[in-house]
């Protein structure tokens, strides 16, 4: 299975766009949960409106445009776990644009082309309006062929278009399972600083 977890990770992070990736230690609220046999991590990146707790420690980097076609992408950065025993993938994205989309047409073109290059099915985006910015909460699906043997995979994101930053929380695990407890515990513990 944990095939399955690495074919999953990809299919989240292979449509990252011409970028460099720049690899850096950020300083986060690591802070041990109430058993103290696991640990969460708070994930805020400096500039960001938001925060999300990991159930431990995710990996962590930065990027930035080199070849943005549309010019408007200054910097990234990225945190992402795998939980093993849930076959759960787990991932926030920090964006900050040199500009501001106003549009919820360009908003929308922007997730479905992530859902294209990312070769997702049966993509459904619903779409809100509250003291978070503009909300985008989109459902695919994805079969994956590991040894001979298909999963289906239900993939959700939600997007968070606030002025000129944009907080993306993704979420991944076989559709049989879904939603692991993980990923219910992650998308509850988003939250405004």
């Amino acid at each position: 299975m944990k095939y399955l977890l690495a074919i999953l990770m990809i299919l989240i992070t292979s449509c990252q766009g011409n970028r460099q990736r720049i690899y850096s230690k950020p300083e986060y609220d690591f802070q041990k949960s109430n058993d103290n046999l696991s640990k969460e991590f708070n994930y805020s990146p400096s500039e960001c409106p938001f925060r999300v707790t990991f159930p431990d420690k995710p990996e962590i980097s930065s990027e930035r445009a080199l070849n943005d076609p549309s010019g408007n992408l200054k910097t990234a950065e990225f945190a992402q776990i795998e939980i093993d025993s849930e076959q759960t993938f787990l991932k926030a994205e920090f964006i900050i644009l040199n500009g501001q989309i106003k549009d919820e047409k360009e908003m929308k073109n922007m997730i479905k082309k992530y859902v294209t290059n990312n070769g997702l099915s049966y993509a459904g985006l619903e779409s809100d309006k509250n003291e978070y910015g503009t909300v985008f909460k989109l459902r695919a699906y994805k079969t994956l062929k590991i040894e001979n043997k298909e999963f289906v995979v239900t993939y959700t994101a939600q997007y968070y278009f606030n002025d000129n930053k944009v907080f993306v929380l993704y979420a991944g695990c076989p559709s049989k399972s879904y939603p692991s407890s993980s990923i219910n515990q992650f998308y509850a513990s988003f939250q405004k600083k």
